[in-house]
């Protein structure tokens, strides 16, 4: 007669198997997730210095500050914006504090193009760093910038004139980014299009 023990020792022996079994089909899982966000961030880290690189020497000039166009979209009823535009950063975009970018999402609409070539690569550096956030700047920029590329709006210095070869090559690599390596709120189908009407600006 077989003892009891016997099968509640089997049973054990199963259980224990089966827990090793698919704690191995799991392992694998969890590791390839760790290696797809480590590939990200470095994916974000080298593009974060190639747009630094690219857009080094650039300064504000003549450009619409943040604070400036802030005041304009919200039809002059902030006057503390001008104030703040009076200290405003002009010569480095890289310090221009981040909060200000994401809380004035719709000051792109009213900048110039010298404003616009000064607070582009801090707008994407900044949502390379802190991601899209609410995305009401990520989206007001990539809407902006979809425009601007194809010509749609009147601007003082085209897309094609007012940024460098390398430069216009940063914002290829960002939508690339953008479109198959970044989270999903990146979104894919307008930074394609981007991609595609620059790489056509840049055909012979």
């Amino acid at each position: 007669m077989e003892d009891p023990s016997d099968r509640s020792c089997s049973k054990a022996k199963r259980k224990t198997a089966g827990q090793q079994n698919l704690e191995a089909r799991l392992k694998p899982q969890r590791h390839r997730g760790r290696d797809d966000s480590s590939r990200e961030f470095r994916l974000r880290d080298w593009l974060i210095h190639y747009i630094e690189n690219a857009f080094a020497d650039v300064q504000l000039g003549e450009g619409t500050t943040l604070y400036e166009a802030a005041f304009q979209a919200d039809y002059g009823f902030d006057p503390s914006e001008l104030a703040l535009s009076r200290t405003a950063e002009r010569t480095d975009w890289r310090r221009i504090p981040l909060n200000d970018l994401f809380a004035r999402a719709d000051a792109i609409f009213f900048m110039n193009s010298a404003g616009k070539r000064f607070y582009s690569p801090a707008i994407l550096r900044a949502v390379l760093i802190e991601g899209t956030r609410d995305g009401l700047m990520y989206d007001a920029f990539v809407f902006d910038l979809a425009g601007f590329v194809h010509g749609k709006r009147h601007a003082d210095i085209p897309f094609a004139e007012l940024y460098t070869a390398n430069q216009r090559a940063a914002f290829v690599r960002f939508c690339k980014f953008a479109a198959f390596n970044a989270p999903r709120e990146f979104g894919r189908n307008d930074p394609l299009r981007i991609l595609n009407r620059i790489r056509k600006l840049d055909t012979p």
